[in-house]
């Protein structure tokens, strides 16, 4: 739709005189606008504009056009909605095109399977580059990179028991991620700028401890008698069999562990002295429940779990996430440095969703299209201004 077009609906709509078919053009409208243009608009801007729409579409009470209007109030409201969305995609389009150029010309590939795995005996092996097969043999249990970008530890003497001590470790860069799949049976995702530390063999262990910093998705094999605990920088979590998911970035206000599948006991670090599930210091978790451990203190919400693991089906998922979090996240997984202005656009919220597997372009354009925000990209640095 044309912004002539458009001028010509607003004003019908002012003066109540929309047609049916002209309602259903609106509805069409914005469905063909989301579908196309993939907007994602910044929540402040979508409510400032509901806001003027409204006042300039009151008319005197008493009139005959009242009557109407308040007949009409229910589609109105989609309208109004549809409405602001092309108010903000009009108004900002062509700068934001003139703004995009800029970025397409200098931009940055999105990151793709790197990691880096440290044997116990202190060898470092690049993994993206190391040929597929057998890489390693410890403790009767052999370490195999498969053709798709999988770390596989399969246990060959079950005889042989492991030393505790005895421990590997796999780290992601910026820009990596990698799977991982235990000697227990237990599958591990690991996000960028991530690492996971874990014994080689859990045979001579009472538990499976691992530890991890940054992000990751298990789904933990299940052993009654050996609970699996994810020692997580801030937080301990403990399960027996299940799917979950655990944001633990140092640079993050908080520590969230999204739980999809089973059941999960979470406990603040501080609370260490205290042992078992059962403790008033654990806390439980049930199927799309989010803990969020901040300051040693635990906050159980419901939460969007297809928004907690976007990053393992490569997406990025915003929900009404402000700019500082969604930019830590394109950090990340683009391997670039993100510099503000000012701190003001830190704060303008966002939703959306677009590929992990496209370049950075396609992120910062669909930011750009909110009008909220601008973005250069020089070098690796990516700068935001307001």
């Amino acid at each position: 739709m044309d912004t002539s077009k458009a001028q010509e609906l607003i004003d019908k709509y002012r003066k109540g005189t929309l047609s049916a078919e002209e309602e259903a053009l609106f509805e069409g409208w914005y469905l063909k606008l989301t579908a196309e243009e993939q907007v994602s608009i910044s929540q402040k801007h979508l409510a400032q504009k509901k806001k003027a729409i409204w006042k300039n579409l009151q008319v005197s009470n008493g009139s005959a056009k009242m009557v109407k209007f308040r007949v009409l109030a229910q589609i109105a409201a989609a309208a109004i909605v549809i409405l602001a969305v092309g108010i903000i995609y009009f108004y900002h389009k062509g700068t934001a095109e003139q703004a995009t150029n800029h970025i397409v010309k200098n931009d940055i590939s999105p990151g793709g399977n790197k990691a880096y795995l440290t044997l116990a005996n202190g060898k470092t092996i690049v993994l993206n580059t190391t040929a597929n097969g057998q890489i390693a043999n410890q403790a009767g249990t052999s370490v195999t990179k498969t053709a798709g970008s999988q770390l596989v530890y399969t246990i060959t003497e079950k005889s042989v028991a492991s030393n505790p001590a005895e421990l590997n470790t796999i780290t992601t860069p910026h820009g990596g991620q990698w799977q991982l799949l235990l000697p227990d049976g237990t599958k591990v995702w690991l996000n960028a700028a991530s690492s996971l530390t874990y014994p080689v063999s859990f045979a001579a262990l009472t538990n499976r401890r691992v530890e991890l910093s940054g992000e990751a998705y298990f789904e933990v094999a299940k052993d009654k008698a050996h609970p699996f605990i994810v020692h997580a920088i801030k937080q301990d979590v403990e399960v027996l069999g299940t799917h979950f998911n655990i944001n633990a970035y140092a640079d993050e206000q908080y520590t969230k562990t999204t739980l999809l599948e089973g059941s999960v006991h979470v406990k603040p670090t501080t609370a260490s002295t205290i042992n078992g599930p059962n403790s008033l210091a654990w806390q439980a978790l049930k199927p799309g429940q989010q803990s969020a451990l901040s300051n040693g203190n635990i906050k159980i919400t419901l939460a969007n779990t297809e928004a907690a693991i976007a990053w393992k089906n490569a997406m990025f998922y915003f929900e009404d996430d402000n700019l500082e979090s969604i930019m830590k996240r394109v950090a990340r997984w683009y391997d670039v440095n993100i510099i503000y202005h000012n701190n003001q656009v830190k704060q303008e919220l966002f939703s959306g969703r677009v590929s992990r597997a496209q370049n950075v372009s396609e992120v910062l354009k669909m930011l750009t299209l909110t009008g909220a925000a601008q973005f250069k990209i020089e070098g690796r640095n990516i700068i935001v201004t307001n």
